[in-house]
């Protein structure tokens, strides 16, 4: 399988600690393996395209889900939440008021 380092440009999003294979829905967590939604997956691809810049959650809903109205719903909170316990908060980080954010440590 080709990989390519560049995030966001492919299949691996390397952020350190933590290895993000987009295309196959999983991630190594200190050479672990764990499985991620297709949700989950595209939430950490959109995000790793913007590494380490604020994404609001408007966009995230818009470009993900289609909702224009996003103090209606919890969705994309509850999914952060399920992937911070799979890899772990030191890589998605909330800008509060802002949105969200992905970096490598």
């Amino acid at each position: 399988m080709l990989r390519r380092e560049a995030p966001g440009q492919g299949d691996v999003l390397d952020l350190g600690a933590v290895r993000v294979l987009v295309d196959d829905r999983a991630a190594l967590v200190a050479g672990r393996r764990v499985d991620l939604t297709g949700t989950e997956a595209a939430i950490l691809r959109h995000l790793g395209a913007r590494l380490g810049r604020v994404v609001p959650r408007e966009e995230l809903l818009r470009e993900l889900w289609g909702v224009e109205d996003a103090a209606s719903t919890r969705t994309l909170d509850n999914h952060v939440a399920r992937i911070r316990k799979k890899i772990g908060t030191a890589c998605l980080e909330t800008v509060h008021g802002a949105g969200y954010r992905l970096v490598s440590r």
